[in-house]
């Protein structure tokens, strides 16, 4: 059973009468309805430099040609670039980006590491870049607080408050920083300022609730989920635990809804007598947090149970990471992406898009692959070593607003970022792509992993790459924004 331990909001729970079964395994994702992929090709337009094989794969003898390292790119061009290196993540508040730092990955970045265990790779703590001009982005501080030195997935940004949190996870116990990197407080985005901090809320993922009341620290390793109270942000404190690790996650606009990439669920024990025994599987889950949201008021502390009002789940994806919801034609959908593959060959794990307008039923209605990713490709992925790991996978994703986003971005490691137009989501295609170019001492390989950043203004968007640092781009040739 999934429990929930917290302070102040057990009364409202009871009077809901929540329960904790969740819904059965649901096979309504694999029907005809689905769109399976690949997507339809990008036409790449004056100034690209396009990919010279499969939609999506960079061979290796590309990668021993040196060729790759070149980079290639349809209807994006990069623009200006700041670092030589980063770990999972990016944040960013108006003109500035916050990055986590660390070793290249090719020179053995793994991060993320057991708290109280040392770490494999240290964190470098987090890089603030102004891009006053997005030609030459700017270091303008590293950020070394105990929840900085390697925040991993965790790093986020509530825009409404201008409040910018991560938590530790690869340093000795664990440590939740919160920062001001609004005007006021702080002189502006690039000079930040430390508010508060605790050493509760050690997460591999998080993300605030939408009022920027509330910060969600998910452990990946440890399992658990918490919910900390941010409303005075120089006393963070955890009201909130549900017995059950998660990936990434996002909140509806109201907080009442909690959209969890499940990673680890499993047939064995009291979870879902539904599910084969021993059996792990990977989806979505509807969490309702409205007790969390409102702070229902209750005795000092209690146990009850958390209720899962609607999940699907997949065969064909693994390490579910994150999600996003949007509305789409005025229908809710959920953007989730998988980090992992399954089977044999192993299909890689991709982003899909997923009907929400019934919450209690959620339905797959396209899988964002491109060809590479495709079962038929196999041979083509184990030839360039691409069979499993962190290679042709995907990672996180982002869109420009969750309202008619018209386009989402997705980072896909050795892929680079893809830029899909998902305006009829039951029929994505592929519009730009970057894949950076590289230094000369890095692998050849672009390990792309951060969430994008959309500057609609400039037609431009921000990422991070493992192996090169913070990186800027340009959309070409008229495919985004598109026209009114």
């Amino acid at each position: 059973m999934r429990v929930l331990t917290l302070t102040a909001i057990v009364s409202l729970l009871c009077a809901c009468g929540a329960v904790s079964n969740s819904t059965p395994l649901d096979k309504a994702e694999s029907t005809a309805q689905t769109f399976e992929g690949p997507v339809p090709r990008a036409v790449c337009g004056p100034g690209s430099q396009p990919e010279l094989g499969a939609q999506g794969r960079v061979a290796r003898a590309e990668v021993e040609s040196g060729r790759s390292k070149e980079g290639y790119w349809c209807n994006l061009e990069p623009v200006g670039r700041e670092g030589d290196g980063a770990l999972w993540q990016m944040a960013w508040y108006e003109d500035c980006a916050y990055y986590g730092l660390g070793v290249a990955f090719a020179q053995g970045n793994t991060a993320g590491q057991v708290p109280g265990q040392p770490a494999k790779v240290p964190g470098g703590g987090v890089a603030v870049v102004k891009v006053t001009d997005p030609a030459a982005p700017e270091r303008t501080a590293t950020l070394t607080t105990p929840a900085m030195l390697d925040p991993w997935e965790s790093l986020k940004v509530n825009e409404r408050r201008g409040l910018l949190a991560g938590s530790a996870v690869s340093i000795e116990g664990s440590a939740f920083d919160v920062y001001d990197v609004k005007k006021g407080l702080a002189t502006d985005c690039s000079q930040p300022v430390l508010l508060g901090s605790t050493d509760n809320g050690m997460g591999h993922e998080g993300e605030w609730s939408p009022d920027g009341l509330t910060y969600w620290s998910s452990g990946f390793i440890v399992a658990s989920t918490s919910a900390l109270d941010l409303t005075v942000p120089q006393a963070p404190h955890v009201i909130a635990t549900i017995n059950d690790g998660i990936h990434g996650l996002s909140l509806n606009e109201e907080g009442t809804r909690l959209y969890a990439a499940e990673h680890s669920r499993s047939g064995a024990g009291e979870q879902d007598e539904n599910l084969e025994e021993g059996v792990s599987t990977n989806g979505l889950e509807i969490w309702d947090t409205s007790a969390i949201q409102t702070r229902a008021t209750g005795v000092s502390t209690a146990a009850a149970p958390a209720k899962v009002v609607g999940s699907v789940y997949w065969d064909d994806g693994a390490v579910a990471q994150m999600t996003i919801p949007v509305v789409i034609q005025g229908k809710p959908y959920v953007i989730f992406i998988d980090e992992g593959g399954k089977g044999d060959p192993q299909s890689p794990g991709m982003a899909r898009i997923i009907d929400v307008s019934d919450e209690t039923h959620p339905v797959v209605v396209s899988k964002l692959k491109n060809e590479i990713n495709m079962l038929d490709h196999a041979d083509q992925r184990e030839a360039d070593g691409g069979a499993s790991g962190f290679t042709y996978q995907g990672h996180y994703c982002g869109v420009p607003q969750r309202i008619e986003p018209g386009v989402v971005a997705c980072s896909y490691f050795w892929q680079g970022i893809r830029v899909f137009d998902i305006r009829d989501p039951h029929h994505p295609k592929e519009i730009a792509y970057i894949i950076p170019p590289l230094d000369e001492n890095d692998d050849g390989r672009a390990h792309t992993s951060s969430q994008i950043r959309f500057v609609p203004e400039r037609g431009e968007i921000w990422f991070t790459n493992q192996n090169t640092g913070f990186h800027v781009a340009r959309f070409t040739n008229g495919v985004w924004p598109f026209p009114n």
